[in-house]
Order: structure tokens, then C-alpha cells, then sequence
């Protein structure tokens, strides 16, 4: 048997297991599924759920209506079956985000519209490489319309006053605010302190749903072109190195970086609305070319335009508008 099993390649307790036959197992239901006498009937568990979800305790933790029914005299089940019913009912979690049925419901798509610069701004934070096992966070604000990075800010961390902080910032440099602002649905971005903020201001504040980062595209493209960056450092040596970067580079951006998804103007024509004079120029220097090479061109070249609207998640198909 040795000797079979090592020119095989196989080894013997296979072999014996094999021989010895399979063992066929007695239990042929689950435990979990067992009907025991102690449990909870179907019945008893569809009450339970139906009973948290009663207007009187629908909007409080399981712990909380738990304790507020039994100061009421009602007890239904201990702490931790009411946590078992409720979690096999899919409400264990985010109840107010639930169906009574137990399925959750949608998060609202953003749907948002720019048709001129200071409408809508989106922002964002990212992480910079920094020595050793640092990570640095850099904020950015855009502007939706023009693409323009309106603010922007290296930290050493991120919290909620930083980003009210943040913001604050970019509106005073600005010299004017937006509409709305949107970002996606971190800690400090649905922050309390910045949610005051922006309603002191009298700003929408409009954030992604969770998990898809199609909800804020142009920011997400920003730091894809920040990091793709062949002047991109490896790591940066200390913060004021990753501010002195962000400076450099989003002054170049905006007044050099020729936008795919702006006909290959500037974020700053854009934004300060001188585009037109250097379209008009393109326009000369192109159909200069084609009078003096007609037989290259069959009618005159197109000089594209800006476009009209910006859209984040438009109601229709709409051509992609990269950056």
C-alpha cells in the first residue's frame, strides 16, 4: 500500500477513508432549524417584528424598545431573542433606513445640474503618501460647471472642524458661495458641525449614496489626474512639502490642465468666462490651416465647445463628459 500511494502521488488515509466507505450522517435537518419545544413559533416571531415596527417604538433601538416595552408591562421575549428575530427579519441594522418587511430602502440617486460657474460645488478628501506610515488628507473643493479647484487644504488628519473650517475658507478666498455643495458620506462631510454650517449659509448640502462612486465622478477624476501626475512624489517628506505640492499643481491645473470635458479649455476660461476669446482663436488658427491645405479638408474644421450644463447622474443619457 505504501508503495502503491507514493507512485500514485495519493496519500493512504485517502485511500483507507476511501475503502472504509462514506459514513452516512443521521442528521438531516440543521440544527438552527430544529423544532424545538423552548422556540419561538413562526407566529410568535412575526408578532414580535410587527410590534417593534408600531409607531411607539418604531424609531428606537432594539435595546431601547426592548426596555421602554417592559416598562410598559409588555414582555415578548428576552434581549437577545428580540436581537435574533429582528436580525432574521433583516432590522437589526439602520432601522430607519427599513421597510417594515425588512427590506431596505434606496438611498435617494443625487441628481445635479450646473449651468454656470458658483451653482455647485463637489469636494472630497484623499489620502497623501508621507514618511514613514504618515498619511496625509488633502482636501479639494470644484466647482461643478467650470471644474475649477476653488479650494483646497493639506492636513495631518481630517475631522469635522477641519472641513467646516475647510469650507469656511474656500468661500471667504471665492468671494461668493455656492448653491449647493455636494460630497460624498463621510464622517466629517455629514459632520453636525458642517451641516450647521452650510445651513447658516443657507447652502444645500447634497452627498452621495453609500458605496458608489459614480454619485461624485469630477472630484474622483481630480485625484485620479492629481495622483497619475509624473511630478507625483512617492511620499512626501512632511506636510508643508504636501502643501506646497497641492499649491504648485492646482495653480498649474487651473490655468494650464486642458480639460478633456471642457473641449480642451482651461478650468479657469471656464470659470472667469474668457473662453470664448481663445475658442475664437482656435477657430482662426484652424480654418487658417484649411485654406491653405484645401485638399485635406473636405469642409471646415469644428472647433468644439464647452458644453452648456454639467450633470452628475443626469435623468437621460447624456454623452460622458471625462476630465
Amino acid at each position: 500500500m505504501v508503495r502503491a500511494c507514493d507512485l500514485l502521488g495519493v496519500a493512504r488515509s485517502s485511500v483507507y477513508r476511501h475503502l472504509a466507505g462514506g459514513r452516512v450522517s443521521t442528521l438531516t435537518i440543521p440544527q438552527a432549524d430544529r423544532n424545538y419545544p423552548n422556540r419561538l413559533t413562526a407566529e410568535e416571531q412575526a408578532a414580535i417584528v410587527a410590534r417593534l415596527n408600531q409607531d411607539d417604538v418604531a424609531d428606537l433601538s432594539i435595546r431601547e424598545a426592548y426596555y421602554t416595552l417592559l416598562d410598559q408591562g409588555e414582555y415578548l421575549c428576552s434581549l437577545a431573542t428580540m436581537h435574533r428575530v429582528m436580525r432574521q427579519a433583516g432590522q437589526s441594522g439602520d432601522r430607519r433606513r427599513c421597510n417594515t418587511n425588512g427590506t431596505a430602502l434606496p438611498r435617494v440617486k443625487p441628481v445635479l445640474v450646473a449651468d454656470a460657474p458658483r451653482q455647485v460645488w463637489c469636494w472630497d478628501i484623499t489620502d497623501l503618501p508621507g514618511p514613514g506610515r504618515q498619511r496625509f488628507k488633502l482636501f479639494t473643493m470644484l466647482d461643478l460647471y467650470s471644474r475649477q479647484v476653488v479650494g483646497h487644504r493639506a492636513e495631518r488628519h481630517e475631522s469635522r472642524e477641519l472641513a467646516a473650517e475647510f469650507i469656511q475658507a474656500t468661500i471667504d478666498t471665492e468671494g461668493a458661495q455656492p448653491v449647493l455643495i455636494h460630497a460624498d458620506n463621510g464622517a466629517s462631510m455629514r459632520s453636525g458641525t458642517v451641516q450647521e454650517l452650510l445651513a447658516r449659509l443657507h447652502i444645500t448640502a447634497s452627498h452621495s449614496r453609500p458605496r458608489v462612486s459614480n454619485d461624485n465622478p469630477y472630484v474622483e477624476s481630480l485625484y485620479k489626474t492629481t495622483k497619475y501626475d509624473r511630478r507625483f512624489p512617492e511620499r512626501f517628506d512632511s506636510l508643508e512639502h504636501a502643501r506646497a505640492w497641492a499649491d504648485e499643481f492646482f495653480t498649474d491645473y487651473n490655468t494650464s490642465h486642458h480639460h478633456a470635458g471642457l473641449a480642451g479649455h482651461t478650468p479657469e476660461r471656464v470659470h472667469d468666462g474668457s473662453w470664448p476669446t481663445h475658442h475664437e482663436h482656435w477657430r482662426t488658427v484652424k480654418d487658417a490651416y484649411a485654406r491653405r491645405h484645401p485638399h485635406r479638408h473636405h469642409r471646415p474644421p469644428v472647433t468644439h465647445e464647452p458644453p452648456d450644463t454639467v450633470w452628475i447622474n443626469p435623468p437621460h443619457h447624456q454623452l460622458s463628459q471625462t476630465a
